[in-house]
């Protein structure tokens, strides 16, 4: 009877044991899982959580504030990932914070890794759903690593077939090796150096050509700036303009005139086309000549003529003062 109670006594304390080790594993199970803990429920919304399952760690600066609770699609063929974060963490995290899909560690679970900004916004709150980042998917990363590899060997084939060609050419070594190429290099950085400081200079000048201008200083400064002597230009350029009238109704007068010694019927061009009249003009030049030599003659002898000797002499005394 004794032994039959004491194996009693032992079932009951090793269910009992085993009761309170199962409710301390449910225990620290829901505690893990923020089940029994003062938490809050927010959102985020993926394109692609590469594996991502509820349950998985959520961290906020390296930290797990809380787990992954739903992981459902959406119409829009997103996805939305439930999370349940402590309360305690609300003052830290911004309305403003960016989810992203991570690893724990190389190849360990997927996790949420909340990173907050630097620009100031109101905390979380229940409900609240963050922005997040597409992330990085290893298929993508390992054929871009492809593609730049394939790239790498072509580069590298065609470096060997260059250094291939200049060992079997010695041109470009000896071209390399020249000292005469070296010194027209250096002649012609020194050129383009010398027309790089004067154009510079000029560059200077004209600077100063144009600040003078401006502050109405100089010869061009203070025909731009002085009125009186920007109307005084005004003035030359309409005397020039009246000039310029005056002179083309001269040419065009002229032309007239040109016309009418050309016109066969007018009185000019038979002056001068009619040898009778040319003739006669000849003769009577001719006798004015004759009649101005005459005359010069008979004045050289009233000069010498007593009567009117004084009245000559008196004149050139005049002159002369």
């Amino acid at each position: 009877m004794k032994d039959y109670r004491m194996n009693n006594i032992k079932l009951g304390a090793f269910v009992l044991a085993g009761v309170l080790v199962l409710i301390i594993a449910l225990y620290m199970i829901g505690s893990k899982r923020n089940v029994f803990g003062n938490t809050i429920e927010i959102s985020a919304i993926f394109y692609n959580v590469n594996g991502l399952m509820p349950g998985n760690n959520v961290r906020y600066g390296g930290i797990d504030i809380g787990t992954v609770k739903k992981v459902e699609f959406q119409k829009d063929n997103t996805i939305l990932v439930k999370m349940v974060i402590e309360k305690k963490m609300i003052p830290y995290i911004k309305k403003n914070a960016i989810a992203s899909i991570g690893t724990d560690g190389l190849m360990g679970n997927k996790l949420v890794s909340i990173n907050s900004i630097s620009e100031p916004a109101d905390p979380i709150k229940a409900g609240d759903i963050l922005m997040s980042v597409r992330p990085v998917e290893s298929d993508e990363m390992i054929r871009t690593l492809s593609q730049t590899n394939d790239n790498l060997f072509d580069i590298t084939t065609d470096l060997k077939k260059l250094t291939g060609r200049l060992d079997k050419n010695d041109n470009l070594f000896s071209l390399i090796s020249d000292t005469n190429v070296t010194e027209n290099l250096r002649q012609a950085v020194q050129s383009i150096r010398e027309a790089s400081d004067n154009a510079n200079a000029v560059t200077q000048k004209l600077n100063q050509l144009l600040t003078e201008v401006d502050n109405g200083q100089g010869v061009l400064g203070r025909l731009i700036s002085d009125t009186a002597a920007a109307r005084k230009v005004d003035l030359l350029v309409s005397n020039l303009q009246i000039f310029s009238d005056t002179l083309n109704t001269a040419v065009d007068k002229i032309n007239v005139f040109a016309n009418k010694l050309n016109n066969e019927n007018g009185t000019i061009h038979a002056v001068l086309t009619d040898t009778v009249m040319k003739n006669n003009l000849q003769e009577v030049m001719q006798q004015l000549k004759v009649s101005s030599y005459t005359l010069e003659e008979d004045l050289k002898a009233l000069q010498k003529n007593f009567l009117f000797r004084k009245y000559f002499r008196q004149k050139e005394r005049n002159e002369k003062k």
